[in-house]
């Protein structure tokens, strides 16, 4: 629980040339990712973060839309009443949502490939029943003379 690391981005702003930096999301020292609420991922609301030096630094790196720096913290105990309760990370009396990551879940990808992998499939069977002369006809453009008037044929 010594730190934290905070992701931060600049954002565009209401209108077309304002920015707002923000902290979109919180990972612990043992990689559970948490994120803020749009409510509160302005870093005007985090007074206790923005007194130190590192949000200084941040602050200075950047400079254009949808940069964004992961900066590491050590936790003063100000920003551990802040952002901590009873082990829990929370922001304004509210606890953060988790972002589970697909390798931690167990999700193989294997999963998200099988329609594709049927798809494929199908189409190489369609190919097959056709002439492979004629699919290669079909691929082979054919040199433009003056006979025909149109280029785009």
């Amino acid at each position: 629980m010594g730190r934290l690391q905070f992701k931060f981005r600049l954002l565009n702003g209401p209108d077309e040339k304002s920015h707002i930096l923000c902290v979109t999301e919180i990972t612990t020292q043992d990689v559970q990712t948490h994120k803020f609420s749009d409510d509160y991922c302005n870093v005007k609301y985090h007074v206790g973060f923005i007194e130190t030096a590192t949000f200084t630094k941040v602050k200075k790196a950047l400079k254009k839309r949808n940069q964004m720096r992961n900066v590491w913290v050590s936790l003063t105990e100000e920003l551990k009443n802040i952002y901590y309760d009873d082990g829990n990370l929370q922001f304004d009396d509210e606890y953060l949502e988790e972002i589970t990551h697909m390798k931690e879940t167990g999700v193989t990808s294997k999963a998200s490939e099988e329609p594709l992998t049927k798809l494929l499939e199908k189409l190489l069977e369609m190919n097959h029943e056709k002439n492979i002369g004629r699919l290669a006809n079909d691929f082979i453009i054919e040199k433009f003379d003056s006979i025909n008037s149109n280029a785009e044929q």
